[in-house]
């Protein structure tokens, strides 16, 4: 009975011993590597193994600090890395660990993002805005090239509000890596705008009738331009208002409609709408030019009404 016990007890000892040795991992930490994610892990920096599996997996999630950024490096100690791995709160108990190298570098995963990919998501962003004309575009300098972690890009292009086609803007080119936002650049663009409109074929003197044959239409530049005329029948039979150069695009501030009705001159007053047309004689209070609004004194009840002139000798109130 003794001897039997005694069995007992010794394949109980050995089955023990094995269920240790079973369940015990092995570490042997890299003296190189890489890792790609946010953070440094022990299944990155290491090699383990066992047969447990589920041991494994959970002391390879371990996290042991920021990693270093996309293509940058970083050196840990041995000392250095016991005082991270107690950071964790781990049991190491289980753990058998092989020498451990005097430095061990870890380097994070990289891509390049060229410069010319970002100035090509700004430029795109810029096009797809509906503009009333043609826009050049161009970067006034190329970024540079930038290193991200692995992944899926994509770029966001955002427009600065309140832009102008007349000077550089600055366009914020987020960088998303699997969806979630990287870094941020700015990409600087010099944008210019043109159209076809109505420049001078030759020198026009203030005050002159500007005739057909001094006009035509020309590609201008016209994101300095406010109010640029771009048909013909817009400024022919007009006034210029001050000395214009030959070449120079026309706009609405550079000329005005000849006047047609002078102030103190005879008027006759038509009333018009709903079927209804009536005329009273009138007299202007001041100058008005084709389609202007003027003051105009009706001489049979001396009031004074605003009405539109329609031409040399008539001016028009809507019922």
């Amino acid at each position: 009975m003794k001897r039997y016990a005694a069995i007992v007890l010794v394949l109980l000892s050995v089955l023990s011993v094995s269920a240790v040795y079973a369940e015990a991992v092995t570490i042997a930490v890299s003296e190189r590597s890489v890792v790609k994610g946010p953070f440094i892990t022990l299944g990155e920096i290491a090699v383990l193994s066992g047969d447990n599996k589920a041991r494994i997996a959970e002391l390879a999630a371990l996290r042991l600090g920021n990693a270093p950024q996309p293509g940058a490096w970083t050196t840990l100690t041995p000392a250095v890395l016991g005082m991270r791995l107690r950071g964790t709160g781990a049991d190491f108990t289980d753990v058998t660990w092989q020498a451990v190298p005097a430095s061990i570098t870890i380097s994070a995963a990289a891509q390049i993002i060229h410069g010319e990919a970002l100035a090509e998501a700004a430029m795109a962003a810029l096009k797809a805005e509906p503009i009333d004309g043609e826009a050049v575009i161009a970067p006034t300098a190329v970024p540079s090239d930038i290193s991200v972690p692995p992944g899926k890009v994509e770029y966001e292009a955002r427009l600065p509000k309140n832009r102008r086609n007349d000077a550089p803007l600055a366009v914020q080119v987020a960088v998303l890596v699997d969806g979630r936002q990287f870094v941020v650049v700015p990409v600087r663009l010099d944008a210019r705008l043109y159209r076809q409109a109505m420049v001078a074929t030759r020198s026009i003197a203030p005050g002159q009738v500007i005739t057909a044959a001094d006009v035509a239409s020309a590609r201008v530049e016209v994101g300095r331009l406010a109010g640029v005329i771009t048909e013909p029948n817009k400024v022919v039979g007009t006034i210029s208002r001050r000395m214009i150069a030959a070449g120079t695009p026309l706009t609405a501030a550079m000329t005005e409609k000849p006047i047609l009705v002078k102030r103190g001159s005879t008027v006759t007053i038509v009333a018009r709408g709903k079927g209804i047309e009536a005329t009273a004689v009138g007299v202007a209070m001041q100058d008005g030019a084709l389609y202007q609004f003027i003051r105009v004194q009706n001489q049979t009840s001396k009031r004074i009404i605003t009405a539109q002139v329609i031409d040399a000798s008539a001016v028009l109130i809507k019922l």
